[in-house]
């Protein structure tokens, strides 16, 4: 009795391990693609019946043609060959009763498409039962899994000292940031520096330009006088001539 309840008890245990082991969603995607096979061979089967109803009736529509034409002939010759038209009413008869036994088939054959219409119906139905289903079940074992996951971090954080962590993280970031500050200071005082510098060689330099352009100003204000004087003393020098000329003009006369 012993041992019946230890192997029970072991049996027990295995398949719990196996239920937690075993992975869910693979298994319902095999059951899901049993189904898929079953729904396609339902499918096939139904397209068979089909094709057979098809040919069924187009061969019901061949024979009632065949009815129409040998009764005509039947008629044709009922007067002058009785015996022919006789012949001619039993191929009607022939034909009459592959169209019975024809119909007969069509009829059963339609009830097995109906039969396989609704069977395909169910299994379909079944199928996306199975899809939406498994699509539920897999999100909420991921949600599930994801809250495990958390509150299993969430427990490891608190058996270490996580303020002290995060102590350790602020002061490497105040020290580097303070070293950043340091080189943002020295980098700005010696931007400022060197503005400065710049400042007052753009002054010098607009100051010596200045200068060279009075400069320049004085030498060509000088020409012009100089230019003036000559100018002047020219016409000076030539009105005394024709003085000069007119006076002794006047004294010959």
């Amino acid at each position: 009795m012993k041992i019946r309840r230890l192997a029970a008890s072991i049996s027990a245990c295995f398949d719990d391990l196996v239920s937690k082991v075993e992975n869910h969603d693979a298994v319902a995607q095999v059951a899901i693609a049993d189904v898929q096979k079953a729904a396609a061979k339902i499918r096939a089967e139904k397209n068979k019946v089909d094709q057979s109803i098809r040919r069924l009736q187009d061969q019901l529509k061949s024979q009632q043609s065949d009815i129409q034409l040998w009764q005509a002939r039947a008629k044709s010759c009922a007067d002058t060959d009785e015996g022919k038209a006789l012949q001619c009413l039993k191929q009607v008869k022939k034909i009459k009763a592959q169209v019975e036994q024809g119909e007969s088939q069509q009829q059963e054959l339609l009830n097995v498409a109906t039969s396989l219409n609704s069977s395909l119906q169910q299994v379909e139905n079944k199928l996306t039962q199975l899809n939406s289903k498994r699509a539920i079940l897999a999100s909420r074992e991921s949600r599930a899994l994801a809250i495990n996951q958390s509150q299993h971090a969430q427990r490891e954080l608190g058996a270490m000292n996580v303020d002290q962590v995060f102590d350790r993280w602020e002061l490497n970031i105040l020290q580097s940031e303070y070293q950043d500050g340091q080189h943002a200071f020295a980098d700005a005082q010696q931007s400022e520096d060197a503005s400065l510098a710049k400042d007052f060689a753009e002054a010098e330099e607009r100051e010596a330009l200045l200068a060279e352009l009075h400069a320049l100003k004085q030498d060509e204000r000088a020409d012009v006088e100089i230019s003036v004087e000559k100018s002047i003393n020219g016409v000076t020098n030539t009105s005394g001539v024709d003085n000069k000329k007119a006076s002794q003009i006047e004294g010959e006369g």
